[in-house]
Protein backbone atom coordinates (compact mmCIF):
# COMPACT_ATOMS: atom_id res chain seq x y z
CA UNK A 1 0.00 0.00 0.00
CA UNK A 2 2.55 2.62 1.05
CA UNK A 3 5.42 2.04 -1.89
CA UNK A 4 8.22 4.46 -1.48
CA UNK A 5 9.30 5.78 -4.42
CA UNK A 6 12.50 4.05 -6.18
CA UNK A 7 14.29 7.09 -6.20
CA UNK A 8 13.76 7.50 -2.22
CA UNK A 9 14.98 3.76 -2.09
CA UNK A 10 18.06 4.24 -3.45
CA UNK A 11 19.12 7.35 -2.02
CA UNK A 12 17.69 5.98 1.65
CA UNK A 13 18.64 2.27 1.83
CA UNK A 14 22.16 1.27 2.25
CA UNK A 15 23.29 -1.89 -0.33
CA UNK A 16 23.75 -4.35 1.93
CA UNK A 17 26.40 -6.49 -0.15
CA UNK A 18 29.87 -4.59 -0.57
CA UNK A 19 33.07 -5.95 -2.37
CA UNK A 20 35.80 -6.98 -0.20
CA UNK A 21 39.24 -4.71 -0.03
CA UNK A 22 41.08 -7.76 -1.35
CA UNK A 23 38.39 -8.08 -4.25
CA UNK A 24 38.86 -4.36 -4.80
CA UNK A 25 42.31 -4.41 -5.46
CA UNK A 26 42.27 -7.01 -7.83
CA UNK A 27 39.48 -5.08 -9.54
CA UNK A 28 41.10 -2.00 -9.88
CA UNK A 29 44.58 -4.15 -11.32
CA UNK A 30 42.40 -5.34 -13.95
CA UNK A 31 41.35 -1.88 -15.50
CA UNK A 32 44.97 -0.73 -15.26
CA UNK A 33 45.39 -3.65 -16.89
CA UNK A 34 43.22 -3.05 -19.39
CA UNK A 35 44.42 0.21 -19.89
CA UNK A 36 47.84 -0.21 -20.89
CA UNK A 37 46.69 -3.59 -23.36
CA UNK A 38 44.21 -1.75 -25.36
CA UNK A 39 45.52 1.56 -25.35
CA UNK A 40 42.46 3.96 -24.30
CA UNK A 41 44.29 6.65 -23.10
CA UNK A 42 45.18 7.38 -27.33
CA UNK A 43 41.30 7.34 -28.00
CA UNK A 44 39.46 9.19 -25.38
CA UNK A 45 38.25 12.44 -26.56
CA UNK A 46 35.60 13.88 -28.79
CA UNK A 47 34.34 12.67 -32.09
CA UNK A 48 32.05 13.99 -34.82
CA UNK A 49 29.35 11.74 -35.96
CA UNK A 50 28.64 11.26 -40.00
CA UNK A 51 25.11 12.92 -39.25
CA UNK A 52 26.97 16.16 -37.30
CA UNK A 53 26.31 14.44 -33.73
CA UNK A 54 28.93 14.96 -31.17
CA UNK A 55 30.09 12.16 -28.76
CA UNK A 56 32.11 12.56 -26.00
CA UNK A 57 34.21 8.96 -25.60
CA UNK A 58 35.99 8.57 -22.02
CA UNK A 59 37.17 6.13 -19.79
CA UNK A 60 34.32 3.46 -18.25
CA UNK A 61 35.36 3.26 -14.78
CA UNK A 62 34.78 -0.97 -14.58
CA UNK A 63 37.03 -0.98 -17.59
CA UNK A 64 37.01 -0.20 -21.42
CA UNK A 65 35.66 2.69 -22.64
CA UNK A 66 32.26 4.96 -22.47
CA UNK A 67 30.63 6.81 -25.36
CA UNK A 68 28.56 9.44 -24.18
CA UNK A 69 25.70 11.87 -25.21
CA UNK A 70 25.70 15.07 -23.08
CA UNK A 71 22.99 15.84 -24.04
CA UNK A 72 20.56 12.99 -24.14
CA UNK A 73 22.02 11.29 -21.20
CA UNK A 74 22.53 7.57 -23.15
CA UNK A 75 25.96 5.68 -22.47
CA UNK A 76 26.80 3.26 -24.24
CA UNK A 77 29.61 1.43 -23.03
CA UNK A 78 32.47 -0.35 -25.38
CA UNK A 79 34.55 -3.41 -24.26
CA UNK A 80 38.30 -3.89 -26.16
CA UNK A 81 38.56 -6.98 -27.94
CA UNK A 82 41.63 -6.38 -29.59
CA UNK A 83 43.48 -2.61 -29.54
CA UNK A 84 41.67 -1.71 -32.71
CA UNK A 85 38.18 -3.07 -32.12
CA UNK A 86 35.76 -2.80 -29.13
CA UNK A 87 32.62 -4.07 -28.74
CA UNK A 88 29.35 -2.17 -27.59
CA UNK A 89 27.19 -2.76 -25.03
CA UNK A 90 24.17 -0.69 -24.01
CA UNK A 91 23.12 2.41 -25.52
CA UNK A 92 20.28 1.98 -27.98
CA UNK A 93 21.49 -0.97 -29.70
CA UNK A 94 22.76 1.26 -33.18
CA UNK A 95 25.94 0.62 -33.09
CA UNK A 96 28.08 -2.77 -33.83
CA UNK A 97 31.35 -3.18 -32.82
CA UNK A 98 33.69 -0.57 -33.32
CA UNK A 99 36.63 -0.05 -35.60
CA UNK A 100 39.26 2.73 -34.67
CA UNK A 101 40.94 4.00 -37.40
CA UNK A 102 44.60 5.38 -36.91
CA UNK A 103 46.53 7.65 -39.23
CA UNK A 104 49.74 6.95 -40.80
CA UNK A 105 51.56 8.60 -37.59
CA UNK A 106 49.52 6.51 -35.56
CA UNK A 107 47.62 8.68 -34.11
CA UNK A 108 43.81 7.81 -33.57
CA UNK A 109 41.46 9.67 -36.30
CA UNK A 110 37.74 7.94 -36.11
CA UNK A 111 36.16 4.89 -35.46
CA UNK A 112 33.32 3.01 -37.62
CA UNK A 113 30.85 1.11 -36.64
CA UNK A 114 27.66 -1.01 -38.98
CA UNK A 115 24.10 0.54 -37.82
CA UNK A 116 21.11 -1.30 -37.01
CA UNK A 117 20.51 -1.99 -41.22
CA UNK A 118 24.11 -2.84 -41.92
CA UNK A 119 25.46 0.54 -43.04
CA UNK A 120 28.51 1.41 -42.54
CA UNK A 121 28.75 5.07 -40.63
CA UNK A 122 31.85 6.86 -39.11
CA UNK A 123 32.97 9.44 -37.25
CA UNK A 124 35.69 11.93 -36.95
CA UNK A 125 38.07 12.75 -34.11
CA UNK A 126 38.16 16.49 -33.66
CA UNK A 127 41.32 18.59 -33.61
CA UNK A 128 39.52 21.36 -31.91
CA UNK A 129 37.69 19.69 -28.75
CA UNK A 130 35.52 21.90 -26.29
CA UNK A 131 37.79 20.64 -23.51
CA UNK A 132 40.48 17.74 -22.79
CA UNK A 133 40.31 15.29 -19.95
CA UNK A 134 42.61 13.44 -17.85
CA UNK A 135 42.54 11.24 -14.67
CA UNK A 136 43.71 11.95 -11.67
CA UNK A 137 44.77 9.38 -8.45
CA UNK A 138 45.92 10.37 -5.04
CA UNK A 139 46.40 8.97 -1.77
CA UNK A 140 44.27 9.33 1.72
CA UNK A 141 46.21 6.73 3.64
CA UNK A 142 45.93 3.35 2.05
CA UNK A 143 43.07 4.25 -0.30
CA UNK A 144 43.93 5.07 -3.73
CA UNK A 145 41.16 7.80 -4.91
CA UNK A 146 40.39 8.32 -8.56
CA UNK A 147 38.53 11.14 -10.49
CA UNK A 148 38.05 12.53 -14.30
CA UNK A 149 39.25 15.95 -14.93
CA UNK A 150 38.23 18.34 -17.77
CA UNK A 151 40.10 20.84 -18.43
CA UNK A 152 39.52 23.39 -21.08
CA UNK A 153 41.97 24.33 -23.95
CA UNK A 154 42.30 27.91 -24.29
CA UNK A 155 46.30 28.13 -22.69
CA UNK A 156 46.19 29.35 -19.56
CA UNK A 157 45.90 28.38 -15.92
CA UNK A 158 42.03 27.72 -14.78
CA UNK A 159 40.18 28.23 -12.00
CA UNK A 160 38.71 24.96 -10.90
CA UNK A 161 35.63 23.39 -9.06
CA UNK A 162 35.00 19.83 -7.77
CA UNK A 163 31.94 18.71 -8.11
CA UNK A 164 30.58 16.56 -5.07
CA UNK A 165 27.94 14.36 -5.86
CA UNK A 166 25.91 12.07 -3.59
CA UNK A 167 28.05 9.20 -1.52
CA UNK A 168 27.43 6.56 -3.19
CA UNK A 169 27.38 7.86 -6.69
CA UNK A 170 30.04 8.20 -8.89
CA UNK A 171 29.74 11.60 -10.23
CA UNK A 172 31.30 11.09 -13.68
CA UNK A 173 28.50 8.35 -14.03
CA UNK A 174 25.77 10.69 -13.40
CA UNK A 175 24.29 12.14 -16.24
CA UNK A 176 22.83 15.08 -14.60
CA UNK A 177 26.31 15.94 -13.02
CA UNK A 178 27.54 15.40 -16.20
CA UNK A 179 25.26 17.86 -18.20
CA UNK A 180 26.27 20.18 -16.08
CA UNK A 181 30.44 19.47 -15.79
CA UNK A 182 30.21 19.89 -19.38
CA UNK A 183 28.46 23.16 -19.12
CA UNK A 184 31.12 24.96 -16.62
CA UNK A 185 33.94 23.31 -18.81
CA UNK A 186 32.78 24.63 -22.25
CA UNK A 187 33.01 28.10 -20.14
CA UNK A 188 36.77 28.12 -19.14
CA UNK A 189 36.33 26.89 -16.09
CA UNK A 190 38.20 23.01 -14.97
CA UNK A 191 36.06 20.72 -13.46
CA UNK A 192 37.36 17.40 -10.99
CA UNK A 193 35.48 14.73 -10.62
CA UNK A 194 35.74 12.33 -7.87
CA UNK A 195 34.70 8.80 -7.77
CA UNK A 196 33.44 8.47 -4.05
CA UNK A 197 35.38 6.22 -1.65
CA UNK A 198 34.26 2.40 -3.38
CA UNK A 199 32.49 3.84 -6.47
CA UNK A 200 34.02 4.15 -9.74
CA UNK A 201 38.35 3.58 -9.77
CA UNK A 202 38.64 4.64 -5.94
CA UNK A 203 39.48 2.25 -3.57
CA UNK A 204 37.63 2.10 0.01
CA UNK A 205 33.77 2.01 0.95
CA UNK A 206 31.78 5.09 1.68
CA UNK A 207 29.54 3.11 3.95
CA UNK A 208 32.21 2.81 6.35
CA UNK A 209 32.98 6.43 6.26
CA UNK A 210 31.82 9.43 8.13
CA UNK A 211 31.48 12.73 6.50
CA UNK A 212 34.31 14.33 8.29
CA UNK A 213 36.87 11.49 6.02
CA UNK A 214 34.61 12.01 3.04
CA UNK A 215 35.48 15.90 3.32
CA UNK A 216 39.61 14.75 3.84
CA UNK A 217 39.28 13.38 0.05
CA UNK A 218 37.70 16.35 -1.05
CA UNK A 219 40.97 18.53 0.42
CA UNK A 220 43.41 15.93 -0.87
CA UNK A 221 41.62 16.22 -3.98
CA UNK A 222 42.16 20.06 -4.19
CA UNK A 223 45.66 19.61 -3.51
CA UNK A 224 46.17 17.22 -6.55
CA UNK A 225 44.24 19.29 -9.03
CA UNK A 226 45.61 22.88 -8.02
CA UNK A 227 49.13 21.18 -8.82
CA UNK A 228 48.26 20.76 -11.84
CA UNK A 229 50.23 23.09 -14.47
CA UNK A 230 46.92 24.36 -15.76
CA UNK A 231 45.36 25.18 -12.88
CA UNK A 232 45.41 27.83 -11.08
CA UNK A 233 45.54 26.91 -7.73
CA UNK A 234 44.27 29.72 -5.84
CA UNK A 235 40.97 29.77 -7.30
CA UNK A 236 39.66 26.28 -6.98
CA UNK A 237 36.01 26.08 -5.17
CA UNK A 238 33.27 23.28 -4.18
CA UNK A 239 30.20 22.57 -6.14
CA UNK A 240 28.51 20.10 -3.64
CA UNK A 241 24.75 18.47 -4.81
CA UNK A 242 22.18 17.61 -3.02
CA UNK A 243 23.92 14.98 -0.06
CA UNK A 244 27.22 16.33 -1.74
CA UNK A 245 26.27 19.52 0.63
CA UNK A 246 26.77 17.21 3.75
CA UNK A 247 30.20 17.34 2.90
CA UNK A 248 30.74 20.18 0.62
CA UNK A 249 31.12 22.76 4.06
CA UNK A 250 33.35 20.80 5.89
CA UNK A 251 35.73 20.91 3.78
CA UNK A 252 35.21 24.63 2.47
CA UNK A 253 35.06 25.14 6.64
CA UNK A 254 38.62 23.58 7.02
CA UNK A 255 40.59 24.24 4.08
CA UNK A 256 42.11 27.25 3.14
CA UNK A 257 42.91 26.16 -0.27
CA UNK A 258 39.31 26.01 -1.15
CA UNK A 259 38.37 29.71 -1.95
CA UNK A 260 34.42 28.96 -2.40
CA UNK A 261 31.65 27.01 -1.80
CA UNK A 262 28.44 26.42 -4.12
CA UNK A 263 25.67 23.82 -3.58
CA UNK A 264 23.05 22.86 -5.95
CA UNK A 265 19.52 21.30 -3.92
CA UNK A 266 22.12 20.86 -1.11
CA UNK A 267 20.82 19.20 2.22
CA UNK A 268 21.24 21.50 5.35
CA UNK A 269 19.03 19.29 7.61
CA UNK A 270 20.37 15.83 9.12
CA UNK A 271 20.37 12.76 6.91
CA UNK A 272 18.05 11.30 9.97
CA UNK A 273 15.57 14.75 9.30
CA UNK A 274 15.85 14.32 5.83
CA UNK A 275 14.91 10.92 5.24
CA UNK A 276 11.63 11.42 7.88
CA UNK A 277 11.02 14.24 5.84
CA UNK A 278 10.91 12.32 2.41
CA UNK A 279 9.22 9.05 4.02
CA UNK A 280 6.50 11.44 5.48
CA UNK A 281 5.63 13.13 2.17
CA UNK A 282 5.68 9.61 -0.15
CA UNK A 283 3.52 8.22 3.30
CA UNK A 284 0.76 10.93 2.74
CA UNK A 285 1.00 10.93 -1.15
CA UNK A 286 -1.03 7.66 -0.66
CA UNK A 287 -3.65 9.02 1.44
CA UNK A 288 -2.42 7.86 4.53
CA UNK A 289 -4.53 9.20 7.52
CA UNK A 290 -2.75 12.30 9.22
CA UNK A 291 -2.28 10.77 12.66
CA UNK A 292 -1.20 7.44 11.10
CA UNK A 293 1.94 8.99 9.05
CA UNK A 294 4.03 9.56 12.00
CA UNK A 295 4.07 5.95 12.53
CA UNK A 296 4.04 4.66 9.50
CA UNK A 297 6.97 6.59 8.86
CA UNK A 298 8.73 5.89 11.88
CA UNK A 299 8.65 2.20 10.93
CA UNK A 300 9.74 2.61 7.55
CA UNK A 301 12.67 4.72 8.95
CA UNK A 302 13.79 2.26 11.22
CA UNK A 303 13.84 -0.09 8.89
CA UNK A 304 15.94 1.48 6.41
CA UNK A 305 18.46 2.62 9.09
CA UNK A 306 18.80 -0.77 10.55
CA UNK A 307 20.04 -2.09 6.88
CA UNK A 308 22.87 0.21 7.24
CA UNK A 309 23.07 0.70 10.78
CA UNK A 310 26.70 1.71 11.10
CA UNK A 311 27.14 4.37 8.46
CA UNK A 312 23.84 6.03 10.33
CA UNK A 313 25.37 5.46 13.39
CA UNK A 314 28.01 7.56 11.89
CA UNK A 315 26.32 10.17 10.43
CA UNK A 316 22.86 9.82 10.66
CA UNK A 317 22.44 13.02 13.26
CA UNK A 318 24.92 15.09 11.54
CA UNK A 319 24.18 18.88 11.65
CA UNK A 320 26.10 20.75 8.43
CA UNK A 321 24.80 24.32 9.98
CA UNK A 322 27.95 24.65 12.27
CA UNK A 323 30.26 24.26 9.25
CA UNK A 324 28.52 26.83 7.33
CA UNK A 325 27.98 29.09 10.29
CA UNK A 326 31.86 29.24 10.42
CA UNK A 327 32.49 30.29 6.35
CA UNK A 328 33.93 33.66 5.67
CA UNK A 329 34.16 32.81 1.78
CA UNK A 330 31.80 33.08 -0.95
CA UNK A 331 28.67 30.74 -0.84
CA UNK A 332 26.22 30.40 -3.77
CA UNK A 333 23.44 27.95 -2.51
CA UNK A 334 20.64 27.21 -5.48
CA UNK A 335 17.26 25.32 -5.22
CA UNK A 336 14.15 24.95 -7.51
CA UNK A 337 11.27 26.15 -6.45
CA UNK A 338 9.38 25.05 -3.51
CA UNK A 339 6.15 24.34 -4.98
CA UNK A 340 7.60 21.73 -7.26
CA UNK A 341 9.60 19.84 -5.24
CA UNK A 342 7.74 16.49 -3.89
CA UNK A 343 10.44 14.87 -0.96
CA UNK A 344 12.88 18.14 -0.12
CA UNK A 345 11.77 20.50 2.61
CA UNK A 346 13.33 23.48 0.42
CA UNK A 347 11.20 26.48 3.05
CA UNK A 348 12.85 24.69 5.71
CA UNK A 349 16.10 24.41 4.35
CA UNK A 350 16.12 27.54 2.72
CA UNK A 351 15.17 29.45 6.73
CA UNK A 352 18.31 27.51 7.81
CA UNK A 353 20.77 29.29 5.52
CA UNK A 354 18.70 33.07 5.22
CA UNK A 355 19.48 32.50 9.71
CA UNK A 356 22.87 31.19 9.19
CA UNK A 357 23.44 34.38 6.70
CA UNK A 358 22.10 36.96 8.93
CA UNK A 359 24.22 35.54 11.91
CA UNK A 360 28.04 34.98 9.88
CA UNK A 361 27.60 38.49 8.17
CA UNK A 362 29.53 37.51 5.42
CA UNK A 363 28.35 39.77 2.52
CA UNK A 364 29.09 37.45 -0.30
CA UNK A 365 26.50 34.55 0.83
CA UNK A 366 23.85 34.43 -2.11
CA UNK A 367 20.74 31.92 -1.34
CA UNK A 368 18.52 31.95 -4.74
CA UNK A 369 15.48 30.19 -5.80
CA UNK A 370 14.83 29.27 -9.28
CA UNK A 371 11.14 29.26 -10.32
CA UNK A 372 9.80 26.44 -12.03
CA UNK A 373 12.54 24.05 -11.46
CA UNK A 374 11.99 20.74 -9.81
CA UNK A 375 14.37 19.87 -6.77
CA UNK A 376 17.40 18.75 -9.51
CA UNK A 377 17.01 22.21 -11.02
CA UNK A 378 14.80 20.94 -14.38
CA UNK A 379 12.65 23.14 -15.92
CA UNK A 380 8.49 21.85 -15.15
CA UNK A 381 7.99 22.25 -19.04
CA UNK A 382 11.16 20.80 -20.78
CA UNK A 383 12.65 18.44 -18.23
CA UNK A 384 15.88 19.79 -19.28
CA UNK A 385 18.34 21.76 -16.62
CA UNK A 386 16.84 24.76 -16.41
CA UNK A 387 18.85 27.63 -18.63
CA UNK A 388 18.63 29.97 -15.34
CA UNK A 389 19.76 27.84 -12.94
CA UNK A 390 23.03 26.82 -15.49
CA UNK A 391 23.56 30.74 -16.32
CA UNK A 392 23.34 31.31 -12.49
CA UNK A 393 26.06 28.59 -11.93
CA UNK A 394 28.56 29.45 -14.60
CA UNK A 395 28.44 33.44 -14.08
CA UNK A 396 28.93 33.18 -10.44
CA UNK A 397 32.15 30.82 -10.42
CA UNK A 398 33.65 32.29 -13.35
CA UNK A 399 32.68 36.13 -11.21
CA UNK A 400 34.77 34.22 -8.56
CA UNK A 401 37.49 32.80 -10.49
CA UNK A 402 38.74 35.38 -12.38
Amino acid sequence: MFRLRLRLLLLWTIPLLAASNSAWAMGLAAVDSIEERFRLSEKVGWYRLDDGAERWLTWNTNGGLRLIDIDSGEMINLRPVTPAIFAADGGAGELSDVQFDQSETGEVVGFRWLDTNGVERSAERLTDPPYGQRELSFQNGALELTGLLLLPTTPSRHGAVIIIGGSSECAREDPWVLYQADYLARRGIAVFLPDSRGTGKSEGDWKSASFDQLATDVTLAAQIIGQQADVDASRIGLVGMREGAWVAPIAAATSEQIRFLVTVSGYTLSPRDQMRYGISSDVRRYGTPDFLVPLIAFALEFTSTRRGESWWDRNGRFDPIPYWSQLEKPVLAVYGDPEEAEDFPIRRTFQRLQEVRSASGNPDFTIRLIEDADEKLRDEDSGRIHPEYLELLASWITSRTA
